[in-house]
């Protein structure tokens, strides 16, 4: 999958601008009633980016498509080094790293390849993904160490179940996306 039609899928799971007080993204102290109450557009959440737009004179409301654009090729695509994995991949870590975190997201792909967990997308990393014999496989077992992360965010903090469903959507959106091309 192209980073153009990776970043049209997860800003349509992103949706627009949310302040949601109880999401602690929308803070910029990334925990609730820490920091300010920004919000999150386009995915591009407070507790990531709110200090830094606030030094350049911009709020998350202020974000055009075309930043949310250029932001996540950059802190994302390119960090995760998804246009050097196989297709199959590409999609599912760059959705996961912008929900999760890139190093949450490496993490996750680099325990399912048995190779270093590290939280960096490196050689040793993408020579693990393209040489994998079973994509399809490994895909999965991607996805299910994903879902799995989001069930340790519940089991720690109950409040966040309410997010739960939404986040297990994210994944089946992704897997029928992917298995679709």
């Amino acid at each position: 999958m192209t980073y153009d039609k990776a970043f049209e899928l997860v800003v349509g799971a992103e949706g627009v601008y949310s302040s949601d007080p109880n999401d602690n993204g929308n803070w910029t102290g990334g925990r609730r009633g820490s920091g300010e109450l920004m919000g999150t557009k386009y995915g591009i959440a407070a507790n990531t980016y709110g200090k830094a737009l606030k030094a350049a004179g911009k709020t998350i409301k202020d974000l055009t498509l075309d930043d949310a654009k250029e932001i996540y090729k950059r802190d994302y695509w390119n960090v995760l080094r998804c246009d050097e994995l196989p297709e199959i991949y590409r999609y599912a870590l760059f959705s996961c790293g912008v929900n999760c975190g890139v190093r949450r997201a490496a993490k996750l792909f680099q325990s399912v390849l048995c190779v270093i967990v590290d939280g960096i997308i490196g050689g040793a990393t993408i020579r693990a993904a393209r040489s994998y014999s079973d994509q399809e496989g490994m895909f999965e077992d991607f996805l299910l160490a994903w879902s799995d992360y989001y069930d340790s965010i519940v089991q720690k903090n109950p409040t966040l179940a309410a997010y739960r469903r939404g986040w297990q959507n994210r994944i089946n959106e992704v897997k029928k996306e992917t298995l679709k091309s």
